[in-house]
């Protein structure tokens, strides 16, 4: 995101990454601008001081003020009473000019602070430039990410189990990240899983390079993903796959079979959506 804006701004501005923990007086004082992106860890008073001195931009593509709410066990480290919540607070409320990706996000924040801007979700123009290896001897369907569509999957076991068996021969699933359980203990699924590489950019580098067919990105609509961005949208088309996905806010702007596969969240729904996907291929091989 923030290549992309320093290329429209005729790179006339570095942009240096600096871990958290690294942020110093010393490295504010070389900064013209400081960009803080989902930071909620306790920053020293003196590095404090210091950033009172720059313009600063708080920039939140996750609803991190709520995420208690969604699990207040795995994300106990941002319940309303933990330090890095009031922190979080402090650097929103504290910061010239907030940045967010979504409209619920902006609602959201709009009441910590109004000086908000929304940005489309974008990714760098390489990623859509990458020669692949377009020869799938199977017909390849993909999910990436973590645990946290873990709820969905779930939701959809018996369609993508009911699939897996019917066109075993033919159709292979990749898990970069996440993998159910229920897929690890089923001998009779043809399947390949990768951890997921936390470097974005590492991420998008192997993506680019790969060729799928089918994209997996089902999503519920509650208060916390409807924050979220159409990143996925994006990722399925770097490995040049079409993407099935919820017909939720979030998608709205993806049209129905013209830039992906839109599905009601019932059950049933994944399940004729990919099996019409493995039709369509094997009429288009013939």
């Amino acid at each position: 995101c923030l290549k992309n804006y320093s290329k429209a701004l005729d790179d006339k501005y570095n942009i240096i990454f600096c871990p958290i923990f690294q942020l110093t007086p010393d490295v504010i004082e070389y900064a013209d601008i400081v960009v803080m992106l989902r930071v909620f860890e306790t920053i020293d008073k003196k590095t404090q001081m210091k950033l009172k001195t720059k313009p600063v931009i708080y920039m939140l593509d996750d609803d991190l003020l709520n995420l208690h709410t969604y699990d207040s066990v795995k994300f106990a480290e941002l319940l309303p009473t933990s330090k890095n919540y009031k922190n979080l607070i402090q650097y929103i409320e504290g910061a010239d000019l907030c940045v967010v990706f979504s409209q619920p996000l902006e609602e959201e924040v709009k009441k910590l602070n109004f000086k908000i801007h929304m940005l489309s979700t974008n990714i760098l123009e390489k990623y859509l430039n990458t020669p692949q290896n377009n020869k799938n001897e199977s017909i390849e369907v993909i999910y990436c990410g973590g645990d946290s569509r873990k709820e969905e999957l779930d939701f959809f076991k018996d369609d993508l189990l009911n699939i897996a068996q019917k066109y075993k021969d033919k159709i292979k699933f990749n898990f970069w990240g996440y993998l159910p359980d229920w897929i690890k203990s089923d001998t009779n699924i043809n399947y390949e899983h990768e951890d997921f590489d936390m470097n974005y950019y590492n991420y998008m580098d192997k993506l680019s390079k790969r060729k799928f067919d089918i994209f997996l990105a089902p999503l519920f609509e509650d208060k916390i993903k409807k924050s979220k961005s159409p990143i996925k949208y994006l990722e399925s088309s770097v490995c040049s796959s079409i993407g099935i996905y919820s017909d939720i806010e979030v998608y709205e702007k993806i049209k129905h079979k013209e830039t992906g596969i839109k599905i009601k969240n019932q059950k049933g729904e994944l399940e004729k959506a990919i099996q019409d996907l493995i039709l369509m291929y094997d009429a288009d091989k013939e």
